[in-house]
């Protein structure tokens, strides 16, 4: 997929105007939060358009009512005072009822958003979501994104329902004098090309932010994490990174202060310009009324129309300026729900459109000449690998540390695609299997395996939910890694809390921790297991404890393990060692020993490291 972020610099007008293409999106989006709520709240926003013509109207009846009331005998005040206090009851009934749909339905949409953003993420690939550019759409798509849709959505309807006003108070005051309306357009029109400018600007400020934001969001982390705060108090790094912290925001705030003075000048000399006109204007309807050509109530209305007019005016410019705004930020979020699934998991069929096979057992699982470089760059990680693995089978990767091993787990597990080469099992290409059947074939333990701030349950249970309420296939995924025993006696057994995130969690050792993640392997009932690493936090007892029980898990299925430490590799079938992306040697431990190559160098100096010397 394509992560290129458009450049910012060329957003012009024509830009802005063009970002209104995604409304369509945005509607279907708004609507499907809940129709009902979207009916409701826009005709209160069509009624409520009317009130204030309804109000002036029924108060300059009022106040001509009463001047006139001695000769009418106090009947026209009468009804018109009626008349008044029922608009005052409509405006109050409209205005509960907004609120307290407006206040469901937004909720709705900030929810049905960050579901949307949330149901991408977890449709994009590995590769993706490791990609920089990638992430900085996301954090993009996320800015706002709880408020700014349906802040979009009611500053739509803020123009419908004051365009209502405006109309109606237009028509009112083209009776009286019709060269008042251009005064009002011609003022409000140069605060909203103004404006528009200013809000531009803002834009491309926000836009350029955003690796800033999680440049900031990760010195946080780094200061308030308890995986970073051992280091950070021992190494004494709280100012470092709590200075480059404030750094940013202090950056922030200088931008932000120069562009609210800009915005502080531009509105000023805007809001003079339209205090001296409204003056003008209100001063001629003052002078009719002594002229005696309009009555007091007239008087009245025309000075409301007048403020009615250009305020209606002004908040329909200033709702336009803010919908071209968010259409800026909202077309990130739409462009990175734009952007292709990349996840095969998640894809109902392969990309080739060919039938897929049903995959009962994996019996064989083939490398050939696969090579694999990350997406945007130019050298191979993996060169022309091949290998061949069989039930029954269990091979040992082993190498310097960059030398491809994490990488080739990655592409057996099928996180990565756009490989060269051949991937085959039981004979046939991944893509005749689907990656959906192959990984519920597979467990798998990551070197940086996931520690869930969650359950016992469900950080077992994750490898396989179907056995998430089965406490006598999570207990004996437990026992398989050795610690069974201590899930059991641990306050609330399985429906203990790990960690640290929440109240009352239990804390666990890395060794505790590796071994709940292993256990999360076993439940899965795989054909083939992959394991990165799986040793990496465990002592010598541990270590020893749990290869046994690996070893009986793989005798007859498919094993493939990373190995630092190469003791570990001996009971292997083959042992591929891997420099610079490439297998430079293939054999048993014997005949790596024999060759005495870079295996046997690297066996002989960890062998030197557990002597005792007496």
């Amino acid at each position: 997929m394509s992560g290129q972020a458009e450049t910012t610099q060329g957003i012009g007008l024509r830009d802005v105007l063009q970002s209104f293409r995604h409304w369509g999106n945005l509607f279907a989006l708004i609507w499907g939060a809940s129709p009902g709520y979207l009916i409701r709240i826009v005709m209160l926003y069509l009624l409520l358009g009317i009130v204030p013509i309804l109000s002036l109207v029924a108060t300059q009846q009022l106040i001509n009512g009463v001047v006139t009331g001695v000769s009418a005998g106090g009947k026209q005040a009468l009804g018109a005072f009626a008349w008044y206090v029922g608009v005052l009851v409509f405006k109050q009934g409209l205005s509960l009822a907004q609120a307290y749909y407006e206040g469901l339905f937004q909720q709705l949409i900030a929810n049905t958003v960050q579901g949307k953003v949330m149901e991408k993420a977890v449709t994009l690939g590995l590769a993706d979501i490791e990609n920089t550019q990638v992430q900085e759409q996301l954090k993009r798509a996320q800015q706002d994104v709880m408020f700014r849709p349906y802040q979009m959505f009611t500053q739509m309807l803020g123009v419908i329902n004051h365009l209502v006003t405006l109309v109606s108070t237009v028509l009112l005051l083209i009776v009286w004098k019709w060269w008042v309306v251009l005064v009002v357009a011609a003022t409000t029109g140069i605060s909203f090309f103004t404006m528009l400018s200013i809000n531009r600007e803002q834009f491309l400020i926000s836009y350029e932010r955003a690796s800033k934001h999680r440049e900031a969001w990760y010195y946080g982390f780094v200061l308030t994490h308890d995986k970073a705060v051992k280091e950070v108090r021992l190494f004494q790094l709280g100012s470092f990174f709590l200075d480059k912290f404030k750094a940013i925001y202090q950056d922030f705030y200088l931008v932000d202060r120069r562009m609210a003075k800009k915005r502080l000048i531009w509105s000023s000399a805007y809001q003079g310009l339209n205090l001296l006109s409204l003056a003008g204007m209100i001063y001629l309807a003052v002078r009719e009324a002594f002229q005696k050509l309009i009555q007091v109530g007239d008087l009245y209305g025309y000075v409301q129309a007048i403020t009615l007019t250009q305020s209606s005016a002004q908040t329909v410019f200033s709702n336009v300026l803010a919908i071209c705004q968010h259409n800026l930020y909202i077309e990130q979020l739409f462009v990175f729900l734009a952007l292709p699934s990349s996840e095969p998991a998640l894809r109902l069929a392969d990309a080739s459109g060919q039938e897929q096979q049903s995959l009962e057992t994996i019996e064989t699982f083939e490398f050939r000449n696969v090579s694999f470089r990350y997406p945007g760059t130019e050298r191979d990680v993996l060169r022309n690998v091949s290998f061949t693995l069989r039930r029954g089978e269990c091979i040992a990767v082993v190498g310097r540390n960059g030398s491809g091993k994490s990488t080739l787990a990655k592409l057996m597990t099928q996180l990565y695609e756009g490989y060269e080469g051949e991937i085959l099992v039981n004979g046939s290409q991944t893509s005749a299997w689907g990656v959906a059947q192959l990984q519920k074939r597979i467990g798998v333990l990551f070197q940086d395996f996931m520690q869930y701030e969650m359950s016992v349950r469900h950080n077992i249970g994750f490898g396989n939910t179907l056995v998430l309420a089965q406490d006598d296939k999570l207990l004996e995924a437990s026992d398989r890694t050795g610690i069974g025993s201590f899930v059991r006696n641990l306050p609330k057994q399985l429906n203990t809390e790990l960690g640290r995130w929440l109240v009352n969690g239990e804390q666990l050792s890395g060794g505790q921790w590796q071994r709940i993640a292993i256990a999360r392997a076993f439940v899965r009932e795989a054909d083939l297991y992959v394991l990165d690493e799986p040793n990496a936090a465990l002592d010598p007892i541990a270590e020893s404890e749990v290869f046994e029980k690996i070893r009986d898990l793989l005798r007859d299925r498919l094993g493939l393990f990373i190995a630092h430490r190469l003791t570990s590799a001996r009971f292997a079938n083959q042992i591929l060692v891997m420099e610079d992306g490439a297998v430079i040697e293939q054999g048993t431990h014997d005949e790596l020993m024999a060759r005495n190559g870079q295996y046997a160098e690297m066996y002989r100096v960890q062998m030197k490291l557990y002597e005792v010397k007496t």
